[in-house]
């Protein structure tokens, strides 16, 4: 039995329930909040990519639109999707700060799909990307990139 079913069969004991999700370190995510972000970095990520759809250089874009399998079990929910004029899809996932973990996921997702995967960050005021392809190529851009 996997701990996600483990916790999913004590539904009807509250109380032993939260007890196992603790001791077993539940990764459930919280509630989205009110404006439907995560993050204020994701909320500013979101007013950068409406400037870039009034100037038509993308059609449309979705926050947590779908996610990609990885291997068995294992998914990467991205947190945006981007539809760009001349017909192709990005997905872009944006971080304060990567941890090993989150570039070892962009990267297997980049090695799975066949879009291209750019990580997002905010550096002095500017949008600063990586973009990893299904080629396993690694570019950076620079800033004001993305």
């Amino acid at each position: 039995m996997t701990s996600k079913q483990l916790i999913a069969s004590l539904a009807h004991d509250p109380a032993r329930q939260a007890q196992v999700e603790k001791e077993l370190g539940s990764k459930r995510r919280e509630p989205r909040p009110p404006d439907g972000y995560r993050s204020g970095l994701e909320k500013r990520y979101a007013a950068h990519l409406n400037s870039i759809l009034a100037a038509g250089i993308i059609l449309w874009w979705g926050y947590e639109t779908s996610r990609r399998k990885l291997a068995n079990g294992a998914y990467y929910k991205p947190d945006f999707e981007v539809l760009y004029a001349d017909g192709h899809t990005e997905y872009h996932e944006t971080k304060g700060h990567w941890r090993p973990a989150a570039r070892v996921r962009i990267k297997v997702a980049a090695e799975h799909h066949p879009y291209r995967f750019i990580a997002v960050t905010r550096e002095a005021g500017e949008w600063c990307s990586e973009t990893f392809d299904a080629c396993y190529r690694r570019t950076m851009a620079g800033r004001g990139q993305a």
